[in-house]
């Protein structure tokens, strides 16, 4: 009887330790997410940092309000948005797909556990949760050109997890910046 109940003790006390280390709590967020800037490489006038930061702060907090419908207005009509590495989706095809339920955006960047059902991977974590890990970013500018400007995130805390996200890029089309790329 011994050898039973010292399996099942190993058991339970493995058990105990997955949990422990895949159940990351999330911190508490007081409602928005400190960003701060970092270094600027390329040329760039100081209103076009403050325009991208400006987009970038918009961004950050419809994610983190679960509501990306808010950025519709800061996307190009006709260049439309990279919504991540390998998708590019036209503005029309961003909107509408808000209509459907458990839509692109409600599991990669609103839901962890969305995500980990449709990925099976108990690791994965969705963007919004990524951004409340980070505990607050800064944020790097890369000025390729006088009108493209890609941010670098660094994160504050859980810097593992900073190379989850790609780098937003920003493009500007007739005297406006416009978000070209998501996380």
């Amino acid at each position: 009887m011994q050898p039973k109940r010292t399996y099942f003790t190993i058991f339970l006390g493995s058990l105990f330790l997955i949990i422990i280390f895949t159940c990351q709590t999330l911190p508490e967020l007081d409602g928005s997410l400190n960003v701060s800037k970092g270094t600027v490489y390329g040329k760039a006038h100081e209103t076009d940092k403050q325009e991208i930061e400006a987009l970038f702060q918009k961004m950050v907090q419809a994610v983190l309000n679960k509501n990306l419908l808010e950025i519709s207005n800061d996307i190009h009509p006709k260049q439309g948005i990279w919504v991540d590495i390998k998708a590019q989706w036209t503005k029309e095809e961003f909107v509408k797909s808000f209509e459907e339920v458990d839509n692109y955006f409600e599991i990669y960047f609103y839901s962890t556990t969305k995500l980990r059902q449709k990925k099976q991977n108990d690791s994965s974590w969705s963007v919004r949760d990524i951004l409340i890990l980070s505990r607050g970013i800064r944020i790097d500018y890369y000025f390729d050109a006088k009108d493209e400007c890609e941010l670098d995130l660094l994160f504050e805390a859980n810097q593992e997890l900073e190379g989850d996200l790609a780098n937003p890029v920003f493009r500007k089309q007739g005297g406006r910046w416009y978000i070209y790329r998501l996380f």
